[in-house]
């Protein structure tokens, strides 16, 4: 893909994450910088965590993943709340940093092959979710929630086997240039909320140089609408016939903000 092109998806993702950051940076600036850190990483964990966490309880308690093809398998996400036997309460902060940048669970286990990890995230934003997961929030409060074992068919076991452990990083990382809006929204897209993930060609892509997954932030992916039709995951690159090309600021705002695609229809609709 073109240069020119990357960056007008980074710039156009940018300016919905930092309209969208606006009210979240005005509404945290009197708060203490522990507080601050709370409110950072709840804000990230309840716009993509919470997609597949979030239970029945309103907590992050799990749930079965009812859109996988049955014959993956059975899954379920696990209970992130901070019950000590049932969730994540007994883990260190330091054991879930492991977590987010290699995958592995604190007893040395590789966690669910749908656990994403976040090698290209800041330091900053990576410490805001453990503290919001630490925190006394509603969201994390102890669940007793659990679910039947996960039971995996052969397909399933093959993808498990080929999604990878990562490293941990040898130095800081630290946040882009806030007033860069193009590597703010590369960073948003890579390093945060993942769209490469879903909306590029591949089914295992590449989390330390995303920009190299084939048919990066094309689309192609088949997934499944509200009523389990199935449906192809959108290119969200500038391309002005079957991209985002054509759309206006105020659209994508609207899409990341209420689901709605410019068409009015739900963005997991056909």
């Amino acid at each position: 893909m073109k240069i020119k092109t990357l960056l007008s998806v980074f710039l156009l993702i940018a300016i919905g994450f930092i309209i969208s950051s606006l009210r979240l940076t005005s509404s945290i600036s009197s708060l203490s910088s522990d507080e601050m850190s709370i409110k950072r990483g709840e804000k990230i964990v309840m716009n993509y965590c919470a997609l597949c966490h979030g239970g029945e309880d309103g907590k992050l308690s799990g749930k079965m993943m009812d859109d996988i093809p049955k014959f993956v398998g059975t899954i379920h996400t696990s209970n992130i709340t901070n019950n000590i036997e049932k969730g994540i309460g007994k883990y260190t902060k330091d054991q879930l940093r492991t977590l987010f940048r290699t995958r592995i669970k604190a007893d040395g286990k590789k966690a669910n092959m749908l656990m994403p990890i976040f090698p290209l995230m800041a330091d900053e934003d990576i410490n805001g979710i453990i503290d919001f997961l630490k925190s006394d929030r509603f969201a994390v409060q102890s669940s007793e929630a659990t679910y039947p074992p996960q039971k995996l068919k052969w397909i399933g076991r093959t993808f498990d086997k080929k999604v990878k452990i990562g490293t941990m990083p040898d130095k800081p990382i630290s946040l882009p240039d806030t007033s860069n809006k193009i590597l703010w929204g590369k960073y948003m897209v890579t390093a945060v909320y993942r769209c490469y993930e879903c909306h590029s060609g591949e089914m295992i892509p590449d989390d330390y140089n995303p920009t190299v997954s084939k048919k990066y932030l094309q689309g192609g992916h088949t997934m499944y609408d509200m009523e389990r039709k199935k449906v192809k995951v959108r290119n969200i690159t500038p391309d002005l016939k079957t991209g985002i090309g054509l759309w206006t600021e105020d659209d994508f705002y609207k899409l990341i903000n209420t689901g709605v695609r410019k068409n009015g229809k739900n963005v997991r609709s056909l």
